[in-house]
């Protein structure tokens, strides 16, 4: 009996060693290979005293309570205020296209927009978009959107992103204000100045004999 008992404590501390660490590698941006590093591996047993797991056992059993905690505490500080989210797009090393929405309560304070979804997609479109945009909702209310609460979303000036939200703003989100991003206008601007300097040493090249 008393052998069952210690192995129950000690699965059980092991257990939300495992959790606490996911969370901290997860929360700091930390990739969880870094762990299986021999010297890293070897400090982390000497000085917590703990079996490090391997990465695949953090991310095959932990990570998802950990993600169920972190979409709770968003939902916990979204409350009833009403909110904004942000619509960011990039392009991973995969070539695909990544779409992150990110959200924050329009409380009056301080807070750093929270990353709520994450969508991989291999073609992207102003339906795509608008569909992402509609599974991040439903992950922060999952009994139901609150419509009257999406009060502003900025992203950039795609022409298939505006038009997902122009397509929104006629439907059922009466309220929102869609904001596009002055970083990415002046993004664009650049771009457009530094392709037309590159043509014109293109032509000058172009036109000398050498």
């Amino acid at each position: 009996m008393q052998s069952f008992i210690t192995t129950f404590v000690n699965c059980t501390l092991l257990n939300s060693f495992n959790e606490d660490l996911t969370k901290a590698l997860s929360c700091s941006g930390i990739p969880f290979h870094k762990i299986s590093n021999p010297a890293m591996k070897i400090f982390l047993e000497e000085y917590t005293k703990m079996k490090i797991p391997d990465e695949s056992t953090l991310r095959k059993y932990h990570l998802k309570t950990i993600f169920v905690e972190i979409k709770n505490e968003i939902r916990e500080l979204i409350s009833d205020f009403k909110v904004c989210f942000v619509v960011d797009e990039i392009n991973d090393s995969m070539k695909r296209h990544v779409v992150n929405i990110l959200v924050k309560p329009l409380n009056g304070t301080d807070i750093k927009p929270m990353l709520l979804n994450v969508s991989f997609m291999d073609n992207i479109n102003c339906s795509t978009i608008a569909q992402t945009f509609m599974d991040s909702c439903l992950i922060l209310w999952p009994s139901g959107i609150r419509y009257d609460k999406v009060s502003m979303v900025v992203t950039d000036q795609a022409t298939y992103t505006i038009a997902a939200f122009s397509n929104l703003k006629n439907g059922a989100f009466e309220n929102l204000k869609h904001v596009t991003c002055l970083a990415h206008s002046l993004h664009r601007a650049c771009e457009a100045v530094r392709i037309e300097n590159d043509l014109q040493m293109i032509s000058f090249l172009a036109s000398k004999k050498y």
